[in-house]
């Protein structure tokens, strides 16, 4: 029967409130039993037997069956105590079954006892510590053996403490005055029992110990999954290398790197990489957070460089770093219990699978085998986290965490296959998460972390819909819609490319920097580079204009950072597709309703203004309608009914970035200082989205060919505290340089509405125009409505989060109201061009007519308001496309 087991929320408590072991040694050193009695063989060791409920007495293998040792109600298994080292740990993998409470475990202690409680979940105490600091000798913590699974309890024992693991979870730990071992441990005695194996190791286990003892039954982690129904993968692959090529993909890249010039161009990128900074940067020691995954990546980047030269000087620095990684004490964060289970974990999985399967050939013995030991436990302990649902996105499925340590999850289990039994559970495991992620994606391609973050995703998701395709049958390919697209949100949010910002880098090398607008948590760049992800959608999808894209990108950045180790495999993917660059250019304009973003742009012709409008849910209307909580979605900010603009040579109007989430700090209103549903917190909480079903949305998005005009209710996003009843924005887009905003505003009650705009540039405000000006271009601001508005402008404190310490000084532009009113009407004329050219612009409102000019031109739009608010272009007409 199917049971979902969520057991966190409790562990997490106790191990909160304990004393964490420290991690001891390093990690790849094996743990060895003093003692060991596995009952899938027959055990006739007269030190063990079996107590009757009558008194009697009959041998272990009687009581053997099936690969375990199964005690009745009323049996007791008896061990005598000498076995037990002086100071150590004792190790039990027990199942229990319905029924009621009673002892699990009697050490030989005095009274000290494991004993399980009555429900399901079978609550687990350690009671009757000698020495104990409370009153009964009870330990502050408990454990958990939920009935039909197998669980491994672990006491730890020296003269002034005790410990207690489940599986790999630390209950806590107590101070105790233990005599020598002296007398029998007693299994059992009262609930019927099944008993997999016992072990005695003469150390008290810190976090990597546990891990490794759990690991040691295979068996015991597939049946638990079969117990929570789930169906081991079954594996299709026998050769190596396996993983993203075979061995004759292999023999094909190492020709095309020295027949085409051009991979041979990108394959001298990789070797400068290598020289510059990967062969001298072999970790000396270790450090904490997630610094680490550079060290995956740099593995995986020296795993490609090996499969497309041969040359094995790759294969000694890989083993260098091999050596270190496998013996880092912690992976993730910097404590234990706390790892294995997010980025580091991902990038570390994935590097270590790569080397190990394309360089399997060439590594030393002895290092493979510290691989398995390493990879094997810290794998296994992030597939139980999945199962058990012990894992801080278990149940998220909306972020790049989860697809990141999935795909290293899926990597390892495709590596290791064949010489580790459990691949296959760690396989469904990693199947079973990404497929309710896939299922939840945008399928119009939109972006809702923030693009560098879907740039994060896309690049690992690539890799994940690789191996499952090759594994599986599984073509993500075709029934993701999201991977289908995205890439063209991403070309369609670029900036002019003559205004790319590129840093210059030592060695004539040089980087791609700020590219972009963006929403969400980003700094206007791509995380990862998107030459190469572009490159292999565009062979996947016969997409020419990707290529272009990627070309592009390729002519600018040659730096060549090691999370790009695919790029080389993707290029020659590409060149083997047969798709030729492609110069159309996507539509200027593009409306994304899931996400709800409208991409508005006069054109591609190198002086275009961008303008990007948001007005939707926090990570697209699909996850919406198929969650009831929070999906980890909180790099998205609140910033619903916001803009962002490039124009005249310069980003004129920013979104907050990488920052604390504050509505104040974006391009949106405000309503007597109060913002939106889940902000004023370092990552937007988006409870309220799901368990409510509130849905922002797109109204009107549509395309002309003189103008755009679309239509956004950013109403249901704002906290009810607000008083807010109605937010309705109106952005006419008169091509290719005005912008038109209308804002329906509404209170329950009298109140002062605060819309912003924030920019880099510096700029002032006086009555009803503002401005922001920079080095190549200016934008102004004219507030036609109300007529108790104003601007304002001040320079303000934006908070970042993303490792920078000070705040981002930026310029605000405020319109408001300066009477309370339950209603009122903002109507805002945006108007950008070259530097100095907006001396001759004007903009006013008559009879509902608003007259724009400059340059001699004049623009007319009328302000509709029967039926409701609506913009309309008086001059000169356009035709609708």
């Amino acid at each position: 029967m199917k049971k979902t087991l969520t057991m966190f929320t409790a562990a997490l408590t106790l191990v909160a409130a304990a004393a964490l072991p420290e991690v001891r040694d390093t990690a790849s050193k094996p743990l060895v039993p003093k003692t060991e009695f596995d009952f899938s063989a027959e055990v006739t060791s007269p030190q063990l037997w079996i107590e009757t409920a009558d008194g009697g007495r009959r041998t272990v293998a009687q009581a053997q069956s099936g690969g375990v040792l199964r005690l009745a109600p009323g049996e007791t298994l008896v061990m005598d105590a000498a076995l037990l080292p002086p100071s150590g740990t004792l190790s039990v993998r027990v199942r229990t079954s319905a029924g009621g409470d009673g002892p699990l475990v009697k050490l030989p202690f005095g009274k000290m006892t494991l004993t399980a409680g009555k429900e399901a979940r079978r609550p687990v105490w350690l009671t009757g510590i000698p020495g104990a600091e409370t009153a009964d000798g009870r330990l502050n913590g408990r454990g958990e053996a939920p009935d039909g699974h197998w669980t491994l309890l672990s006491v730890g024992y020296s003269p002034d403490k005790v410990q207690f693991h489940f599986d790999s979870q630390f209950a806590g730990e107590s101070k105790a005055g233990l005599a020598a071992p002296a007398g029998t441990v007693r299994i059992g005695g009262k609930l019927p029992l099944e008993v997999r194996d016992i072990a005695c190791y003469d150390v008290l286990f810190d976090f990597n110990d546990v891990l490794k003892a759990v690991s040691r039954s295979p068996e015991a982690l597939a049946e638990n999954a079969k117990q929570l129904g789930r169906t081991p993968a079954t594996f299709r692959s026998v050769a190596r290398p396996r993983l993203l090529a075979s061995a004759q993909d292999q023999a094909e890249l190492r020709s095309a790197v020295k027949q085409d010039p051009a991979m041979a161009a990108l394959l001298a990128r990789y070797v400068t990489r290598y020289e510059a900074e990967i062969a001298g940067g072999v970790p000396k020691e270790e450090k904490a957070g997630e610094i680490k995954r550079e060290d995956g990546n740099r593995l995986a980047m020296l795993a490609i460089l090996y499969g497309a030269t041969g040359d094995k000087r790759y294969v000694k620095t890989a083993s260098e770093y091999i050596d270190r990684i496998v013996d880092y004490r912690i992976w993730d964060g910097d404590r234990p219990y706390w790892t294995n289970s997010d980025l580091v974990t991902g990038h570390l999985l994935l590097g270590l699978a790569l080397a190990y399967d394309w360089m399997y050939d060439e590594l030393a013995p002895e290092l493979k085998t510290r691989m398995r030991e390493v990879v094997r436990f810290r794998a296994g302990d992030f597939a139980r986290r999945i199962l058990y649902k012990r894992w801080t996105w278990a149940n998220q499925a909306m972020n790049n965490h989860g697809c990141v340590t999935c795909t290293g999850l899926m990597a390892a289990a495709v590596a290791f296959h064949g010489d580790l039994p459990e691949t296959a559970v760690w396989a469904d495991a990693a199947r079973g998460w990404m497929k309710n992620f896939l299922a939840n994606q945008p399928a119009d391609g939109g972006d809702y972390e923030g693009i560098g973050y879907s740039q994060y995703t896309l690049a690992h998701l690539l890799i994940y819909a690789d191996l499952v395709r090759a594994e599986f049958g599984d073509d993500c390919y075709r029934d993701c819609g999201w991977l289908a697209k995205t890439m063209d949100f991403r070309i369609q949010s670029s900036i002019p490319q003559k205004h790319w910002v590129i840093q210059k880098m030592p060695g004539g090398r040089q980087r791609l920097d700020h590219s972009l607008i963006s929403f969400g948590d980003t700094r206007q760049r791509d995380f990862f580079i998107p030459t190469g992800p572009a490159r292999k959608l565009a062979a996947e999808y016969r997409r020419g204009d990707y290529l272009a894209f990627a070309d592009k990108v390729d002519a600018i950045d040659n730096f060549c950072r090691a999370h790009e180790y695919l790029s080389l495999l993707y290029l020659h993917q590409a060149r083997k597709s047969g798709v030729k660059p492609s110069s159309a250019p996507l539509p200027a304009f593009a409306y994304y309703p899931q996400v709800g973003k409208v991409l508005m742009r006069s054109g591609w012709d190198g002086d275009e203004a961008v303008m990007i409008f948001r007005c939707g849910t926090p990570a697209g209307t699909e996850a919406l309608k198929n969650f009831s909580t929070a999906q980890g979605d909180g790099h998205v900010h609140p910033d619903v009914g916001a803009v962002s603009l490039f124009a005249a040579g310069e980003l004129m109007l920013i979104n907050s970035d990488y920052c604390y989430k504050l509505t104040s700090q974006e391009n949106t209103l405000t309503v007597n200082g109060v913002g939106q549903r889940g902000d004023d917190r370092q990552w937007l909480d988006t409870t309220d989205f799901y368990k409510h079903k509130l849905k922002p949305e797109i109204l009107r998005a549509e395309s002309h060919d003189a103008y755009d005009y679309t239509v956004g209710d950013a109403t249901a996003a704002y906290r009810p505290e607000s008083g807010l009843t109605r937010f309705r924005r109106h952005i006419l887009f008169l091509k290719p340089d005005c912008f038109v905003i209308a804002d329906e505003l509404a209170a329950d009650r009298p109140s002062t509405f605060e819309t912003r705009y924030h920019s880099l540039l510096p700029g002032k405000a006086s009555g009803k125009s503002a401005m922001f000006g920079g080095r190549r271009g200016e934008l102004q601001i004219r507030a036609l409505q109300p007529r108790d508005g104003e601007l304002t402008y001040e320079v303000a404190d934006v908070r970042l989060i993303d490792r920078a310490t000070a705040p981002r000084r930026t310029g605000v532009i405020t319109q408001r109201n300066t009477v309370p009113a339950k209603s009122t009407l903002f109507v805002t004329v945006l108007y950008a061009a070259p530097k100095g050219g907006t001396a001759d612009f004007s903009a006013r409102i008559a009879d509902d007519v608003i007259t724009i000019r400059n340059g001699g031109k004049v623009r007319k739009v009328k302000l509709i308001r029967k039926g409701g608010v609506r913009l309309e272009v008086a001059e000169p007409e356009a035709t609708s496309r």
